[in-house]
């Protein structure tokens, strides 16, 4: 395919040659703005190709490439929901859903780590769809420091958010991903079934000391198995204070099904969620409760609970969750 321009006066001509040796031509005296316009001005039956625009506030004239290959034509190709600021703020890409390098083929980054590898490294929002999820896209933050490529699925930081919720809301996710939230359980699922997963958990007890976390095997099962905490791997960091730590704060929980004020699925004689005011992978209780109640009593064990951390258990002040995909 052949697509030349050339330029005469004040006017712009363009020419493109097929490979069936037919030609399509138009003569103006304005370029059109977009791929829209291309397709709009020109012969209906045009094909994709590169072709000179001109939108409304550039100076001069660029070339782009025009899909006219589906939903009756007229797209400019670079990448889908793709946005930038202004000049003021330094022209800061807002929005971004990648091209999978198949020509107008258009795909979704499938984890924050398929993000950070594509050359994306801020943290922030971004929109992903992890490998055999139905649904459409969905927005998550992503943590792109400690190596980078988390994605991060729980936040606590200053109780603003009510995390008392019942199981429909922990199973769609609820928050605000700028502060605090919980990604989802159905989610979660299905990100971590897709590679073998590591968690990191970022805490800060109520004295604000900072405390780590990490386990290389991270995985919940789907919701006929009422999101059961179905694999953890092997610890590290710094969260656990004794000689051998192996984080018993979360193996406590280890294949331990989740339960809410209205879904009791633990092993104790009460509903744990309602006892402790939380949701979890709770057996008979817990030996951390991370979606507790943030503005409980000092000392309470309904408030943000972590066992064996080093200093005050209770009344945590942060905690972030977090997984990537396994690295050795």
């Amino acid at each position: 395919m052949l697509v030349s321009f050339a330029q005469q006066d004040d006017t712009y001509e363009t020419t493109k040659q097929h490979s069936d040796s037919s030609f399509f031509f138009y003569q103006q005296t304005e370029l059109p703005r977009d791929c829209k316009d291309v397709r709009d001005q020109c012969d209906s039956n045009n094909s994709s190709g590169i072709y000179l625009i001109k939108p409304e506030t550039c100076a001069e004239p660029f070339e782009v490439l025009c899909d006219n290959s589906k939903d009756a034509g007229g797209w400019t190709v670079s990448y889908m929901n793709f946005r930038v600021g202004d000049e003021f703020s330094n022209y800061k890409l807002v929005s971004l859903e990648r091209n999978s390098g198949t020509i107008f083929q258009v795909t979704h980054f499938t984890d924050c780590q398929d993000a950070f590898t594509s050359g994306f490294t801020d943290n922030g929002i971004y929109k992903i769809k992890p490998n055999d999820w139905s649904g459409s896209a969905f927005n998550v933050y992503c943590n792109m420091t400690d190596g980078g490529g988390w994605t991060v699925f729980q936040r606590r930081v200053d109780g603003s958010v009510d995390f008392y919720r019942d199981w429909d809301s922990y199973k769609e996710g609820f928050g605000n991903l700028s502060s605090e939230f919980w990604l989802g359980n159905e989610q979660l699922h299905y990100l971590t079934k897709q590679n073998r997963y590591e968690i990191r958990i970022d805490v800060v007890n109520r004295d604000g000391a900072p405390y780590y976390a990490k386990f290389d095997n991270f995985r919940t099962n789907d919701e006929t198995d009422n999101y059961r905490l179905s694999q953890l791997g092997t610890y590290s960091g710094t969260a656990d204070e004794r000689s051998n730590p192996d984080g018993k704060f979360l193996r406590y929980h280890l294949n331990h099904q989740f339960s809410t004020y209205d879904r009791d699925n633990d092993a104790y004689s009460s509903n744990c969620a309602v006892s402790y005011r939380g949701a979890w992978w709770y057996d008979n209780c817990y030996y951390s409760n991370f979606n507790g109640d943030y503005h409980a009593a000092s000392g309470s064990y309904s408030s943000l609970y972590m066992y064996y951390i080093p200093g005050y258990d209770y009344n945590m002040k942060f905690t972030e969750m977090k997984i990537r995909p396994f690295r050795a």
